[in-house]
């Protein structure tokens, strides 16, 4: 029966690989896929870098718990993904890992990426067709105290807003070149960009598309406390 796994927070630095052989039975890799049977927590001072085409597929209620470093950055995609699409995983929490960087990434079929007090550059990455249906996330991109930049990424066809923060969360992401499609398609009464608080940093949101949102959306919400 698998456990939530803990890297041993020695400054290891992994791969996929290394979790399938060292995290009894939580990591497996079958049918061309890495399988995510149980949470996976990369410790502080840990790091776990991803750098081929890959895809990695979550069991329902799992999530990968990062308080070291995650490197993504392949020839062309990673994508992570639901082992049943019809039962989202929970997706990432990062959690003040300044060092992360995210590269590539396909992030679909989740609760939320959320981002507690860090700021991770998140660049060329796509986030799908994610869904709140858990207290894990509301939006594919949740930030907690983070100025994260987000750069050149896809948000398209999430359930509720694509990025978002808390009315008095101390937010200043940087979002530059991205497209927003379609997003809060359970029409529920939020934009596609939905942000409080900067707290004494600015939030920027430069060059960006933002189309075809549902009924009850707007483009860009802020709550300036």
């Amino acid at each position: 029966v698998a456990n939530n796994y803990f890297t041993p927070g020695t400054g290891v630095k992994w791969t996929l690989d290394n979790l399938v052989s060292n995290s009894g039975g939580d990591v497996t890799f079958s049918g061309g896929a890495y399988n995510v049977n149980d949470t996976i927590f990369i410790s502080f001072r840990d790091t776990l870098t991803i750098t081929s085409d890959v895809t990695v597929k979550f069991a329902a209620n799992t999530y990968f718990d990062i308080n070291g470093t995650l490197l993504i950055n392949p020839p062309t995609a990673v994508t992570f993904t639901a082992q049943n699409i019809g039962n989202p995983y929970l997706g990432m929490r990062i959690d003040s890992s300044n060092t992360t960087v995210l590269r590539k990434l396909i992030f679909e079929y989740a609760n939320s990426l959320r981002l507690f007090d860090c700021s991770p550059l998140i660049e060329d990455c796509i986030f799908r067709y994610n869904s709140p249906l858990t207290s894990f996330g509301n939006a594919a991109i949740s930030v907690f105290r983070s100025n994260a930049i987000i750069r050149n990424c896809k948000f398209i066809g999430n359930q509720r807003a694509a990025i978002q923060g808390g009315a008095n969360i101390a937010n200043a992401p940087v979002i530059t070149g991205c497209l927003f499609v379609g997003n809060n398609t359970l029409n529920q009464n939020v934009p596609q960009i939905n942000l409080g608080t900067s707290g004494t940093d600015t939030v920027k949101i430069l060059n960006n598309q933002l189309l075809r949102a549902s009924t009850n959306s707007g483009a860009i919400g802020f709550l300036p406390l």
